[in-house]
């Protein structure tokens, strides 16, 4: 789904819109990946591509993730400030 993107595991990443992804640690070292579709989603897809997979780490299972779009990078922080600098903008104008 991410073609043309790559996964970086220093990036800050959350769920995508329609998915929930949770990354439960087993004994051996292993991580089981567990996703929730919701949504039109539900009407598409039945049982996400990947939900109960085992990984060898949680990197490799992050990964996965974001190839399939369940989750995506978290650019909160610069929509926060473009969205305030627009707020700023149109305040400036208004007066």
């Amino acid at each position: 789904m991410n073609n043309n993107r790559f996964y970086d595991p220093k990036k800050a990443y959350k769920s995508s819109l329609n998915y929930t992804t949770c990354y439960t640690p087993i004994n051996s070292g292993k991580i089981i990946l567990s996703v929730v579709s919701f949504g039109l989603e539900t009407l598409v897809q039945k049982i996400p591509e990947g939900d109960g997979m085992t990984f060898h780490s949680f990197d490799l299972a992050r990964e996965f993730a974001f190839s399939k779009g369940y989750i995506v990078e978290d650019n909160s922080i610069e929509e926060i400030k473009k969205l305030n600098e627009l707020k700023n903008k149109m305040n400036k104008t208004e007066t």
